[in-house]
């Protein structure tokens, strides 16, 4: 025989209550409203400002370029040329 909890109180939520706090005079109510969103564009910019600085400071750090010298070129590259054939001549591209 299975058995199943059946249970005696059914579950009672509390009704929705409307209470206005006090109002807000239009006046106010708008300026804080563009205050806010001035707020949170400026915010926005500060971060992505602050985002690409580190990003190009990652990229500098990265191509050898400090800000104790900051007109290196970074570091040197490497170029080998490898003739694939007997008739390429190396010795005449240097």
């Amino acid at each position: 025989m299975h058995f199943q909890h059946k249970p005696h109180n059914k579950q009672q939520n509390k009704p929705h209550t409307n209470k206005k706090k006090g109002s807000v005079t239009r006046q106010f109510y708008g300026v804080q409203a563009v205050n806010a969103a001035l707020n949170k564009e400026t915010r926005f910019n500060q971060y992505k400002q602050l985002q690409s600085k580190k990003r190009q400071e990652l990229f500098n750090k990265r191509r050898g370029i400090t800000d104790n010298n900051p007109t290196a070129q970074g570091r040197g590259k490497v170029i080998a040329f490898v003739p694939l054939s007997e008739y390429a001549d190396v010795q005449e591209l240097k």
